[in-house]
């Protein structure tokens, strides 16, 4: 099967090429859309709880590695009951946005290179709009933290972050 060629500032580049970046970006983004969805509805009060059973070697797609305690009478009993406080949740968010932050590097390289592709253009829109998502959870955990300034810093961090690569990749989709 022989491939469709395009031209591009710097030569050629094969549209099979492409379409295997577009899938190789798709994998990874559902695997942040799994870990990640947590913020997706998140609200003030909850907590951030770390699935103790999600095991990353097994590739488990039905378990998420984290999960939201609702705000209520025993929240903090079942939190110190599963080693769980404020340090952890900072911890967690880091890890995991600093991850999620990273794949949006290479993706805004990418999208300098790709940005005139159609279907590059429609994966780089769906992530902005997964980004507003969970913007508003991520928002929710300064709320629900108001006292813990290294958190609110580390937040306040990664949502500027967030906005910067939607407007960045906003702009190069026009």
């Amino acid at each position: 099967m022989s491939s469709i060629k395009f031209q591009h500032n710097s030569g050629f580049i094969e549209k099979a090429s492409i379409d295997e970046i577009i899938i190789k970006n798709k994998k990874k983004y559902a695997h942040f859309q799994r870990i990640l969805d947590v913020f997706k509805k998140s609200k003030k009060g909850d907590k951030l709880m770390k699935n103790k059973y999600y095991d990353v070697s097994e590739n488990n797609m039905d378990e998420n590695k984290y999960y939201l305690l609702e705000n209520g009478y025993f929240q903090s009993s079942w939190r110190w009951w599963y080693g769980e406080n404020k340090e952890n949740t900072k911890e967690y968010i880091e890890e995991e946005m600093h991850a999620f932050i990273k794949f949006l590097d290479e993706l805004s390289r990418e999208n300098q290179k790709y940005s005139y592709y159609s279907t590059y253009q429609k994966f780089i829109e769906k992530i902005i709009i997964y980004i507003g998502d969970i913007l508003p959870g991520l928002y929710s955990f300064k709320e629900t933290y108001p006292e813990y300034k290294d958190l609110i810093s580390l937040i306040d961090s990664i949502i500027l972050t967030l906005i910067d690569f939607k407007n960045t990749a906003k702009k190069k989709t026009k």
